[in-house]
């Protein structure tokens, strides 16, 4: 379970990094191919 301070509008990975808690979707409900390294600002592969 996940608690939230907001209400979700979106769950769809694609589209949930568009609102405030996009970021606790993507990195708890879906995992991405890519991250940035947040030092340099390069991608890294994740999944890929």
């Amino acid at each position: 379970m996940i608690a939230l301070n907001e209400e979700l509008e979106v769950v769809e990975p694609c589209m949930a990094s568009q609102s405030n808690i996009g970021r606790v979707v993507l990195e708890n409900i879906s995992e991405t191919l890519t991250e940035v390294n947040s030092e340099n600002g390069e991608l890294m592969p994740h999944l890929a």
